[in-house]
């Protein structure tokens, strides 16, 4: 059993209360880590960088199988693809992403947001017949100035 006198020289040496050099960087890699996985886990779940909620397929199937997504021009998502857009240039980006999709239905992954377009005449005539899908995304408000009011945007009031 040690003597008292050899456990306070032992408590001295070793500097109580500051954490050594190599403590941080345990600390900190420990963190980064956690931070590193909890990201992934979340991601699964949601686009963060458009902060949105990722579409998945009902029977659990690869979403790019059903619909297409439309790739961003940069790493969060769409968000910067209509940015500085007039109503016409909005239309023809509408056209170029409708012609890229190859006649599927596609995505976009806006911020908050993540849009489905629909380009095929079964999912619209499913839409058409619902009362309860009548609000159209955020490019019609958009285009509102282009198109005037009509049919094609209003919401059924």
């Amino acid at each position: 059993m040690p003597k008292l006198s050899e456990l306070r020289i032992s408590l001295q040496k070793g500097s109580p209360g500051k954490i050594s050099k190599e403590m941080w960087i345990a600390l900190l890699g420990t963190f980064l880590l956690f931070t590193w996985l909890l990201l992934k886990q979340v991601n699964k779940t949601y686009f963060i960088l458009s902060l949105c909620k990722r579409v998945r397929t009902a029977d659990g199937s690869p979403l790019e199988s059903k619909v297409f997504v439309t790739p961003g021009k940069t790493r969060f998502g769409n968000n910067f693809d209509i940015l500085n857009f007039t109503p016409a240039s909005l239309f023809t980006f509408l056209r170029e992403s409708a012609a890229k999709a190859k006649g599927q239905n596609y995505l976009w992954y806006f911020l908050f947001a993540t849009e489905y377009n629909v380009v095929r005449a079964e999912e619209a005539e499913e839409i058409f017949q619902s009362t309860t899908l009548l609000s159209k995304n955020m490019v019609y408000d958009m285009m509102k100035p282009f198109l005037g009011d009509g049919l094609l945007i209003s919401k059924g009031e």
